[in-house]
Formats: structure tokens, C-alpha cells, sequence
């Protein structure tokens, strides 16, 4: 902040959660993040096999039944 000079809040108290508070936020937080990464991964998988199949199902290339037989290689 332009206007706040380090020297007024530097010497005012500061609240420090407890160890146990900080250990269950991390924990959570993995969670949650890891979930989210999860979650990136598998919309850019998705993201790559629409890219891929869609021309060549409007282009009459690739039937359905071969794209969903595709589409179980690559989730397996």
C-alpha cells in the first residue's frame, strides 16, 4: 500500500493460528489442490480427444462406434 508506512504496523500485535489450526488448513488445502490438478489433467485428456475426434466424425472419417471404441483405449 503507496500510503502505509512500514514503521505505524510494525509494531502492532499479530495473531499466529494455533499449530493444530494450521495443520488441518495445509491438509485440507492439499486436498482440495490436489483435486484440483486432478481435475486439469483429465480436461485437457478430454480436451485432446474432442480435438482429435470431432473433425473426423463431421467428416463421416470415423464412425461412433470406433470413436467410443477409442475413446475406452484411452480411458483404460
Amino acid at each position: 500500500v503507496p500510503t502505509l508506512n512500514r514503521n505505524h504496523v510494525h509494531g502492532l500485535p499479530q495473531l499466529v493460528p494455533a499449530p493444530a489450526a494450521i495443520a488441518a488448513f495445509e491438509t485440507t488445502a492439499l486436498s482440495i489442490h490436489r483435486r484440483i490438478q486432478a481435475n486439469r489433467e483429465c480436461a485437457d485428456l478430454l480436451s485432446e480427444v474432442r480435438d482429435s475426434l470431432l473433425p473426423r466424425l463431421i467428416s463421416g472419417k470415423l464412425r461412433i462406434r470406433e470413436a467410443e471404441a477409442l475413446m475406452d483405449e484411452v480411458s483404460a
